[in-house]
């Protein structure tokens, strides 16, 4: 027998066998569902004959399997992120609710994952702000207090008066906003004057595909949903594929975001069903 062509079929045949499970993953991962058009529009008017109004335009046509994502806390240590905020030399306290820190009029509480900031006196040396450079602005200053910027979208802009302005960043990883979880900032001339925020980050999607619900199942159900407005006629102003964390969970060194359709209607409110079993999710 020669070993030496039977090790090189060995070999080819492996990486046969390894190329076939590497398509195998791709294609499970990234399999779609395509719903059909009658499917689509007998969705819509069993909406509508329930008071709901939608542009058939809005809703996704196609599925595609999602990974769980792994996210993690940026700030594991409280006192660590207060010295990054508020320099050194401040005082602290501590109860069974979160940490409480203070320095020269600067404010910072840290409840598991959630903190509040305020400054009744900032003095940054800023360039002059308005509706254009207030977003660049912002970054600067959260870059300065070395936070983890790189996932952080911006989602809106307000006015709030003179020289004050409100700005909301929500993180997206892959493509996929990650709902609830956000920094919101409040600049003025000299500075931020307060700040809120979670400090959950995107780490990494893991290898595990789920798979997604259909939106006109997601849809069907939110008909039944007791939490809906039932008085009067309501439009679905957007629909959603995102991922969202357990916001039940406070000490969070490291999580999994998991894939959840999110339904926002034009009175303002959002819907939230886990993706993957259609499960209502409650605010």
């Amino acid at each position: 027998m020669n070993w030496s062509k039977v090790k090189t079929i060995m070999i080819i045949l492996f990486l046969c066998i390894n190329i076939f499970l590497v398509i195998s993953l791709i294609t499970s991962r990234y399999e779609s569902v395509t719903i059909r058009s009658e499917t689509l529009e007998d969705t819509v008017e069993i909406l509508q004959k329930n008071s709901i109004i939608v542009d058939r335009s809005i809703i996704p046509t196609k599925m595609e399997n999602l990974p769980l994502l792994q996210m993690e806390n940026s700030e594991q240590d409280p006192d660590l992120f207060a010295k990054k905020i508020l320099g050194e030399g401040y005082d602290k306290k501590e109860d069974g609710n979160g940490y409480y820190y203070s320095s020269d009029g600067k404010t910072l509480e840290v409840h598991g994952c959630e903190f509040y900031y305020a400054d009744e006196m900032p003095s940054e040396q800023l360039e002059p702000v308005n509706n254009e450079t207030v977003e660049s602005q912002v970054r600067k200053i959260l870059e300065k207090m070395d936070f983890n910027t790189k996932y952080m979208v911006l989602k809106e802009v307000y006015t709030l008066g003179k020289d004050l302005y409100s700005v909301t960043f929500y993180q997206q990883f892959g493509g996929k906003q990650i709902f609830e979880d956000y920094v919101s900032v409040i600049l003025g001339p000299k500075g931020i004057t307060s700040m809120r925020g979670y400090l959950i980050v995107p780490k990494e999607f893991s290898g595990q595909s789920l798979s997604v619900r259909q939106i006109t199942g997601i849809l069907i159900d939110f008909v039944r949903n007791e939490d809906r407005p039932k008085d009067k006629v309501i439009s679905i102003t957007s629909i959603s594929l995102g991922y969202r964390v357990d916001r039940s969970k406070t000490d969070i060194r490291e999580t999994s975001a998991f894939p959840v359709w999110r339904i926002t209607t034009d009175d303002g409110k959002y819907y939230d069903y886990e993706a993957t079993t259609g499960r209502y999710i409650l605010n």
